[in-house]
């Protein structure tokens, strides 16, 4: 019900004109959109917030060239922002992880409307060339029919079978799987448990192996990319910040040492994995030479924005028409401030 009466609000406010008024209002802000990866599966129903459609993507940049939202490239338009030079409006496209599925389907999309785009990659199943074992987990636990897994099976050190009979405890077998995988199995031994893992939960490992749809580019891939004109930056090597100094800085350099060897441009912009991030890391991202940082909270970028915390729009599939154009125009904008209003208010009465 809440969802169906928001819709019905974005569209009345549209159609009294406030989308309007919000875009003008709002102009000086630097939009920065960001995706993850694209299905057309049933990826989408198991996780809508990860994926999108291609079609629905392409409805998207229809809306930006309509629309006339100028997309810029991710450092020229740091470099606006910085200078308060950006054309009202201004977009940028982000893409995190560097899914197989970009290249399969959002390049030639992205292509089509001669729009600049920025890949924040993650190095290390890049360089390894397998499926993400976290997620391979997660999607064969929501997918399966089976209620039982034979764990010795699978060759894990626990009881010799298990019943999940119920979501908490399916969730709590799964995360023990992956801490177990991610502690004591190296990325070969991780694959052959994947297929073990599948054959006990009546999936298909194989078919999810070939399909690659929880795979990232390889290094080849990055190289045809590049060459083709994405713009390769920083996301970690294994896609975790730690606050310990010494082990954030190492992630960026592996991750750095990885994308220097595959592409051709300077890397100097940084997206936080997970949008994990605080302040005090700063020092290490400008100790780094790195000029800008994303992270996975909404709203418009303006000159007084810090560039090492630069907001943006989570977009995917989850996300309605309106709601994406709620966000392009600024009008979300004026309703997140309102609602901070609002709870200041609520919590100087209350």
């Amino acid at each position: 019900m809440y969802e169906k009466i928001k819709l019905i609000f974005l569209y009345l406010s549209k159609w009294m004109g406030l989308f309007h008024i919000s875009r003008y209002l709002t102009r000086d802000g630097l939009r920065i959109l960001c995706y993850h990866s694209f299905a057309v599966g049933e990826e989408i129903e198991w996780r809508p917030e990860l994926f999108i459609r291609p079609e629905t993507f392409r409805k998207r940049l229809q809306f930006l060239k309509k629309e006339k939202f100028p997309v810029l490239g991710l450092n020229q338009a740091i470099e606006l922002l910085s200078e308060k030079k950006l054309p009202p409006a201004a977009t940028v496209i982000t893409i995190d992880d560097g899914w197989f599925a970009t290249k399969l389907y959002a390049h030639d999309i992205l292509e089509e409307k001669s729009y600049p785009y920025t890949i924040y990659l993650t190095s290390y199943y890049s360089m390894k060339e397998t499926p993400i074992f976290n997620l391979v987990v997660q999607y064969m636990f929501w997918k399966t029919q089976e209620t039982r897994v034979d764990l010795e099976a699978l060759g894990l050190p626990l009881t010799d079978s298990v019943q999940f009979p119920n979501a908490d405890i399916s969730e709590q077998l799964m995360n023990q799987i992956i801490n177990y995988g991610n502690s004591q199995l190296n990325n070969d031994e991780k694959c052959a448990f994947m297929k073990r893992l599948g054959e006990g939960l009546g999936l298909n490992y194989p078919e999810i192996e070939k399909t690659r749809i929880f795979s990232l580019l390889t290094i080849s891939e990055i190289s045809e990319l590049s060459a083709a004109g994405a713009d390769f930056q920083l996301h970690t090597h294994r896609h975790r910040w730690p606050g310990e100094e010494q082990a954030a800085v190492q992630e960026l350099a592996e991750n750095k040492a990885f994308l220097a060897s595959v592409s051709k441009n300077p890397l100097q912009h940084f997206c936080y994995p997970s949008g994990f991030w605080k302040p005090e890391q700063f020092p290490y991202l400008r100790t780094a030479g790195i000029k800008s940082a994303t992270t996975c909270e909404a709203g418009l970028n303006f000159p007084r924005t810090p560039l090492y915390a630069l907001n943006r729009f989570l977009d995917s599939e989850s996300n309605s028409q309106i709601e994406f154009e709620a966000q392009m125009c600024g009008y979300s904008e004026f309703l997140r401030k309102l609602r901070k209003i609002m709870d200041r208010w609520r919590g100087a009465i209350g």
